[in-house]
């Protein structure tokens, strides 16, 4: 039985998604039926749940979404769990952190992959990403632990830089967080325009609901939020309400295998912007994540 009425992925939904992340991803069915669609390419998208509200699988939306773009390298950073959410999308993972250290390298090294990207693109407004320069998509399923409870300003401060500066670059955040959105800077646009989709899912606090779908929160019942993965989506065109499927861990690890086979590598000016840190990357993954059980 399936008493949420749950949608596992699987052939159905993956015939829907997109090779590109210039199309849009798939993250949900509306109760009409339809899809629900949105575009991840020069934006960021925030995502707010209480525990057992479906946010990690949120996070495997995205990433399943993604993993057959081969216009799109991914990286992840999960400290507050040691990799633990990352664990089954090892083999699409082109950065992986577990560590706060390690996450600071990340996004150290992301500031200075824009700062060469905007650098180079003349009186072109926005980098169009391709095999041979692709597009990075920095997904924190807990992002929390980097946002608000570090105690590192430094890393903080590359954080906004990215959030600020990024979408030109190509460079876009799935910003995932349980501890809501209170304490995040808003001084790096986390309930402003810079996170262009906000996803609220289960919830019982009215004061998250304005802080993520922000007057619109007046327009909708929190209560509404029933099962783990429905969710209220507020992007250019007004608010929605949709529930996403059911990505498994162990769909997750058949898809990131199935894209490993077609990921891009790094354009090499982004990668030497990246410095020593980006090219020596793999050498401090822990050995348990180096391979998920399947069952």
């Amino acid at each position: 039985m399936n008493p949420t009425g749950a949608i596992l992925f699987g052939g159905d939904i993956e015939q829907h998604l997109p090779h590109s992340i210039t199309q849009p991803l798939l993250t949900g069915t509306r109760n009409d039926g339809t899809r629900d669609e949105q575009p991840l390419l020069h934006q960021h998208w925030f995502m707010d749940a209480e525990s057992g509200g479906g946010l990690t699988n949120m996070v495997y939306v995205a990433l399943a979404n993604l993993h057959r773009c081969a216009d799109t390298m991914i990286w992840g950073a999960d400290p507050l769990h040691h990799g633990w959410h990352l664990q089954p999308w090892m083999p699409r993972l082109d950065w992986a952190a577990t560590t706060i250290d390690e996450a600071a390298r990340q996004v150290a090294a992301l500031t200075n992959i824009i700062e060469h990207r905007l650098n180079t693109l003349a009186r072109r407004d926005k980098l169009t990403p391709s095999c041979d320069r692709p597009a990075i998509v920095y997904v924190l399923p807990e992002a929390a632990a980097l946002a608000v409870h570090s105690d590192r300003a430094e890393l903080a401060a590359h954080l906004g830089s990215v959030v600020h500066r990024g979408q030109e670059a190509a460079v876009s955040l799935v910003f995932a967080t349980r501890y809501g959105t209170v304490a995040i800077p808003r001084t790096w646009g986390a309930t402003g325009e810079k996170f262009t989709a906000r996803y609220l899912l289960r919830t019982r606090s009215q004061l998250t609901a304005t802080m993520v779908l922000g007057a619109d929160a007046e327009k909708v019942d929190i209560h509404d939020l029933e099962h783990p993965g429905q969710y209220f989506k507020r992007a250019p065109g007004g608010v929605v309400f949709a529930k996403a499927p059911l990505v498994t861990r162990s769909a997750s690890a058949r898809l990131a295998k199935a894209g490993a086979r077609t990921a891009p590598v790094l354009d090499a000016g982004s990668a030497a912007a990246g410095g020593p840190a980006y090219a020596t990357r793999h050498e401090r993954i822990p050995a348990n994540l180096q391979k998920e059980d399947a069952g």
